[in-house]
């Protein structure tokens, strides 16, 4: 692997580890934000959640 390519693979890595962080403070804050981020109405298993 070439010094680039190395580099990159790491910068990438450490960006996935910031995203992670910040995703977890955010859901710890309730950030309004976070939830505008997801539909309205999602399904699991076939069922609106509104109904689990």
């Amino acid at each position: 692997m070439e010094l680039q390519e190395r580099i990159e693979r790491l910068e990438s890595r450490e960006s996935i580890r910031t995203l992670v962080a910040d995703y977890s403070m955010a859901v710890d804050d309730r950030d309004v934000t976070l939830s505008e981020r997801y539909s309205q109405r999602m399904e699991s298993s076939g069922m609106p959640m509104d109904q689990l």
